[in-house]
């Protein structure tokens, strides 16, 4: 059976979610191997991370994503060049950045490098995987499906209810699925935003289309592309 994926980091790794047959389901997985591994049928696997790194510049794409997202650009922040990307330590990460590509990297995008580094040596190591997972910003999905960028953050009450009932318009199990979700993994591991995320993503990855953009490609001739909801 088809499957098709949404995909968010959490603490432990990855938390994923998917449908089989009306029933939503879900858990964490060590890496994207595993993940991939545990889910050979998957047709589209959407991942909330960069995937394509360029050498010693910019990607374009953050551009068109904070142009696309309004208000709520701020959830878009640069992503690290891939010699940054693959350091040892903060200090050097941002040295070789700043070297790179004229600035140095932020603290939030180096907490996030090994998740980075976790998915492009997967897509360098085995090209096949490149035309089943893909980028994908939750933000931006839930724009495209509610019309205008949300106002109100994901860590605020107001915000996670929008998100779900956005997100109930196509999963209808969506409560009995958090509930779940919230009483088997501890909140050290997984967070209800980690959840709404990676939902709005199989949402997005059973009918995707790619933000236009201008074409590029990374490191390793990785493509580099994101996916929104078209619905």
């Amino acid at each position: 059976m088809a499957r098709f994926l949404g995909v968010d980091g959490c603490r432990q790794g990855w938390f994923a979610t998917w449908q089989e047959g009306d029933q939503t389901c879900g858990t964490i997985y060590p890496s994207v191997q595993a993940l991939c591994l545990d889910h050979p049928d998957a047709v589209r696997c959407l991942i909330d991370i960069p995937i394509g790194l360029k050498q010693d510049s910019d990607r374009l794409l953050e551009t068109s994503v904070r142009q696309a997202l309004g208000n709520r650009k701020s959830s878009v922040f640069p992503v690290p060049c891939h010699p940054a990307a693959y350091a040892n330590t903060y200090t050097e990460a941002s040295a070789i950045n700043r070297r790179q590509i004229g600035k140095g990297l932020s603290k939030q995008a180096w907490y996030i490098c090994p998740r980075i580094r976790d998915v492009d040596e997967l897509l360098g190591a085995e090209p096949s995987y490149r035309s089943i997972i893909g980028e994908c910003h939750p933000e931006l999905a839930f724009k495209c499906l509610n019309g205008t960028p949300l106002e109100a953050s994901k860590k605020t009450e107001a915000g996670q209810l929008q998100r779900r009932q956005i997100i109930e318009r196509y999963l209808p199990d969506l409560t009995g699925f958090i509930d779940q979700m919230l009483s088997q993994f501890p909140r050290r591991d997984l967070q209800l935003d980690d959840i709404l995320d990676a939902l709005i993503l199989t949402v997005t990855a059973k009918q995707p289309a790619i933000l236009p953009a201008e074409e590029e490609v990374g490191v390793g001739e990785i493509p580099i592309r994101m996916w929104v909801p078209l619905y």
